[in-house]
């Protein structure tokens, strides 16, 4: 199942959307797009559920569209706690992170069937 739709970032330290999210039984498939003090970013990746069988991370990479090239990636961990399919399919709930250790980005969200 296709999803897509904007999370509310905590603190308001970004924007982020998930452009694609892509719900299957071991992992989850992502692209997102942003926006921060540096301009708009692209991620896509494929999320492994955690071993304890709830939730889903990934290491992932933002690239940007307008940085030098010295400083057009950011490296962080996206961590999914929740994906929860919602109205027969017609909708997802997503809880998750958005982390850079030491900092730590919550966000959450219900995204719409694509």
């Amino acid at each position: 199942m296709r999803f897509s739709g904007e999370v509310e970032v905590e603190g308001r330290g970004f924007e982020l959307e998930f452009k694609e999210l892509i719900v299957r039984s071991d992992d989850v498939g992502f692209q997102l797009q942003g926006h921060d003090e540096y301009g708009v970013f692209h991620v896509s990746g494929t999320a492994a559920k955690l071993p304890a069988g709830e939730g889903f991370s990934a290491d992932a990479v933002a690239e940007y569209e307008d940085c030098p090239p010295d400083d057009a990636r950011t490296e962080f961990s996206l961590l999914l706690e929740k994906v929860e399919v919602l109205d027969d399919g017609q909708a997802c709930h997503v809880v998750g992170a958005w982390i850079e250790r030491p900092e730590r980005w919550p966000f959450s969200g219900t995204l719409e069937r694509a």
